[in-house]
């Protein structure tokens, strides 16, 4: 009976503590996100692209968001296997996100770049997408509510 013993927020210990690893994958991706944002726009503009133009090199960004949060959403919720629903689709968001950062670091050429921000963005969409599931995954339906104010 200890598994389901209760800590003061009302979050079994066990699920509380599995609530607070997805949380630090989600500050991961929050981090991600950031060093998106401020350095993006100025790796364009160093491989020529004008202030004008960085808005149309940007909707690549929001419009992948848009298309991919359904599919992987959907794809984590039938996927079955030895590894669980979500781990192999954060794995494997997690491992794209880290080959676009490099990209976008040796990108030597503008196309290279919007290429590497569209890579990132699918990529940090893909493992993203399963983490927020998987906080409900890992919790009672009595409990979801403090978990995700967690």
């Amino acid at each position: 009976m200890t598994d389901r013993k209760r800590d003061r927020g009302g979050i079994n210990s066990k699920a509380l503590a599995l609530v607070a690893n997805a949380s630090a994958g989600l500050f991961g991706v929050q981090i991600v996100w950031g060093l998106q944002g401020v350095a993006t726009s100025r790796v364009f503009q160093s491989l020529g692209a004008e202030m004008a133009d960085l808005p149309l090199l940007w909707i690549a960004a929001p419009v992948t968001g848009l298309l991919v949060h359904p599919v992987v959403g959907w794809l984590s919720d039938r996927t079955r296997g030895r590894f669980g629903r979500r781990r192999p689709y954060i794995a494997l968001g997690a491992l794209m996100t880290a080959a676009a950062m490099v990209l976008m670091g040796c990108a030597d050429s503008l196309s290279t770049a919007v290429l590497a921000l569209w890579l990132l963005t699918l990529s940090v969409n893909v493992a993203m997408q399963p983490m927020r599931a998987l906080v409900a995954d890992l919790v009672g339906k009595e409990d979801l509510n403090r978990a995700y104010a967690l």
